[in-house]
């Protein structure tokens, strides 16, 4: 018997996945790194842009008050505060604003000079009975106190502090408690 054209076989056929991966959905783990991706870049641009280390732009621009010589490097303001640095003694009760409140720290006392009522003052807007000196920075960009008409203890206690001369070009305000 004669054979006709003879059919080719077809190629095996691969078996079927048992449980095939969908193409279009991610794998289990790749939100969660999505997230930290995003987390990450997110971060990184806000570190780049509004912050204050080296790496941050805003470091390096010398427009902005957060440029590296305006935060590291003396001012006036500074090498005036060396003029009445020497003019309290270490053994003094002080109470300053914040500028120059660390450098008080090492003496006898060191209290805050704010609006902010503490339990040394009783919770009153004062600075406490036993303070001896009050420096105030005039400067500071947050300071209420700009000049002597401003100086609370001036205004309630006048009789009971002594305004030191002024060498600082009224970058600071020095008072003295007057002997009793």
């Amino acid at each position: 018997m004669a054979r006709r054209g003879r059919q080719p076989t077809p190629p095996p056929v691969a078996p079927a996945e048992p449980f095939p991966a969908p193409v279009a959905a991610p794998g289990p783990g790749a939100i969660p790194v999505r997230r930290a991706a995003f987390a990450l870049a997110c971060a990184v641009s806000t570190g780049l842009l509004f912050s204050i280390h080296p790496a941050s732009l805003t470091f390096w621009d010398t427009g902005r008050s957060s440029y590296w010589k305006t935060l590291y490097m003396p001012d006036e303001r500074a090498r005036e505060y060396q003029k009445i640095a020497e003019l309290i003694p270490p053994s003094a009760r002080v109470a300053s604003t914040d500028f120059v409140h660390p450098r008080y720290t090492h003496f006898e006392r060191s209290y805050d000079y704010s609006d902010y009522p503490r339990k040394v003052a009783d919770y009153q807007d004062k600075v406490p009975d036993d303070t001896d000196y009050i420096v105030i920075d005039t400067g500071h960009p947050y300071s209420k106190v700009r000049s002597l008409d401003d100086v609370r203890e001036l205004k309630t206690q006048p009789d009971r502090w002594e305004v030191l001369p002024d060498t600082t070009q009224g970058y600071f305000i020095v008072l003295k408690r007057k002997s009793s």
